[in-house]
């Protein structure tokens, strides 16, 4: 568990046991996503944010922390499919096969010049948070590399086979 997590919270402990659980069997429209050595992003999912966020703060009780609500900062996207490693490998440079980072895995790190927090769900599947000002950028990064694996896939397919 990493060390910025205050380890006198009973409620934190129960809801994340170990740092490779990525929802709460407690909270379950909340994740936890460990994407530095001091930076625990928490992810919620519930149509009413207030309730687990008050569930968090509540639990935490004294145990020192900072929940602050920055939805209006990010965007965030989904991009899944089969060739999602590849595409996403045109502009972020961390390796991102299944071993070297597995479903559940998330970090923050580049993709060409935007900041994201990078977040794989499923082995096709990645949700990317970008702050709201470079969403279009990197939409536009995306869009051109899903054409170019797509033409790539196309001219492949057509050579005469040997």
């Amino acid at each position: 568990m990493p060390k910025a997590l205050p380890r006198s919270s009973q409620t934190w402990h129960r809801c994340w046991p170990n740092a490779s659980t990525q929802r709460s069997p407690a909270l379950p429209a909340i994740s936890q996503l460990y994407a530095g050595p001091d930076e625990v992003a928490t992810h919620l999912t519930s149509p009413r944010p207030d309730k687990p966020a008050h569930q968090l703060t509540a639990g935490l009780g004294p145990a020192h922390h900072a929940l602050t609500e920055i939805t209006h900062r990010n965007e965030g996207l989904a991009v899944t499919g089969p060739g999602v490693e590849v595409v996403l490998s045109s502009g972020c440079p961390l390796p991102l096969d299944m071993q070297t980072f597995p479903p559940g895995r998330a970090t923050r790190t580049l993709f060409a010049k935007a900041e994201i927090v990078l977040w794989r769900q499923t082995a096709e599947s990645f949700h990317i948070e970008v702050a709201r000002s470079f969403a279009p950028y990197l939409v536009a990064l995306l869009s051109q590399a899903i054409a170019d694996e797509d033409s790539i896939g196309q001219t492949t397919s057509k050579r005469p086979s040997a």
